[in-house]
């Protein structure tokens, strides 16, 4: 809803007739200094709006959907494997087939509520109700979502233990799809929010961080790529993919995603900085906001499917295979790259929570230790920073 628009019923002048209070609210905004003034710089794109409306109907699920029509896809490849070793009694095929179960009942309890909210008793209901709703079937997924990770840990167990060679396409769809749950969970889709007006000086210090990691990724690799002509390590064959660890080629393409990446980013950098010097340019910046989103979620989709495929490339039981041996300065510089791109997260949320920890106890404490006279300005002087 434009900011422009002034709710009658919330005005202290409701009393009167809607045309006084009108005159009153607009005289007393123009007279106020403090009170903004609605401009179209201030109007966010609706677009945002009809995604959360969209994500509301499917159950908090729309930006999951693609990454559970790719794991079934995935998994059903796996399970469609000529190999007459490899049955559908094995260990492998039951877990792939209890993921499968999984997702397929996650799916219908989404469509079967999309069903419902989209029908016209859903429109008769209050907010309340709407969200009551809401809260039950996501309640429902989650508890779906939580023993879904049970078969995830135990195929993740089975792809990056077993030694035998058998049911090797089965194992590779089957740990890619596992390590790309887990990976989902801990860095879930981010939801499309307009971000906020940024200084030159911030924006700068931001893309300078993000090109001192891609800058560092991108020249250890193709570093390491150097001289290395083992046809163990090239994709020769679309056998190679499950049967073999071509690094090269896995390097390639991470070469070329990180580098899309940060030219993505620099040039979101200039658009956004641009935007907020000309006429109109925020209105036009949450429209181009809406490309900039869509990228990076495609982008944040192939890294996580690219990051699980390197685990069952670097790990064991392939450890590399025989690229290891012809290129073991590459498969020392992706395992490195693959433990800090994969920890990173996993340690990142640990010491938020231990620093909002010290925060506190550290404000109990001098509560405690110090007069008011001195706690309360210091934690003022905290929150207005």
């Amino acid at each position: 809803m434009s900011t422009a628009h002034i709710d009658s019923r919330a005005s202290p002048y409701s009393t009167l007739d809607n045309d006084s209070a009108n005159a009153l609210e607009t005289g007393m905004a123009s007279s106020n200094p403090s009170t903004p003034i609605a401009t179209n710089e201030n109007t966010e794109s609706t677009w945002t709006n009809s995604f959360a409306q969209l994500d509301r109907l499917l159950s908090g699920s729309l930006l999951h959907l693609c990454y559970r029509i790719i794991d079934i896809m995935i998994l059903f490849i796996g399970l469609s494997s000529d190999n007459r070793t490899c049955s559908l009694s094995s260990h492998l095929a039951v877990t792939s087939i209890s993921l499968l179960v999984f997702y397929i009942i996650d799916i219908t309890i989404i469509a079967y509520s999309f069903s419902h909210n989209i029908s016209s008793n859903y429109r008769r209901l209050t907010e309340e109700e709407k969200a009551e709703r809401f809260r039950r079937v996501s309640a429902l997924r989650s508890v779906f979502n939580f023993f879904k990770l049970i078969p995830v840990c135990v195929g993740i167990g089975y792809t990056l233990s077993s030694p035998t060679p058998d049911c090797e396409l089965m194992r590779f769809c089957l740990g890619t799809v596992c390590l790309s749950t887990l990976l989902t969970i801990i860095i879930p889709p981010t939801k499309p929010e307009i971000p906020p007006r940024r200084s030159f000086i911030l924006e700068v210090f931001i893309i300078s961080f993000l090109l001192i990691i891609n800058g560092t990724y991108l020249g250890t690799v193709v570093s390491a790529m150097k001289n290395v002509t083992a046809s163990t390590c090239v994709v020769n064959d679309p056998k190679d993919i499950y049967l073999g660890a071509p690094l090269k080629s896995y390097a390639y393409v991470g070469v070329i995603l990180f580098g899309s990446t940060t030219v993505i980013h620099i040039i979101n950098l200039f658009v956004s900085q641009l935007c907020n010097r000309i006429t109109n340019g925020r209105r036009f910046y949450s429209y181009y906001y809406a490309l900039q989103y869509l990228l990076s979620y495609l982008g944040a989709l192939i890294v996580i499917y690219y990051f699980s495929i390197g685990a069952l490339y670097l790990f064991k039981p392939r450890a590399g295979q025989p690229c290891k041996a012809n290129a073991p300065n590459l498969y020392r510089t992706l395992l490195i790259w693959e433990w800090i791109r994969i920890l990173f997260p996993l340690l990142a949320v640990p010491f938020i929570l231990i620093l909002c920890c010290l925060g506190v106890f550290f404000g109990i404490i001098l509560s405690y230790c110090l007069p008011a006279s001195i706690t309360v300005p210091l934690l003022e002087l905290v929150r207005v920073r």
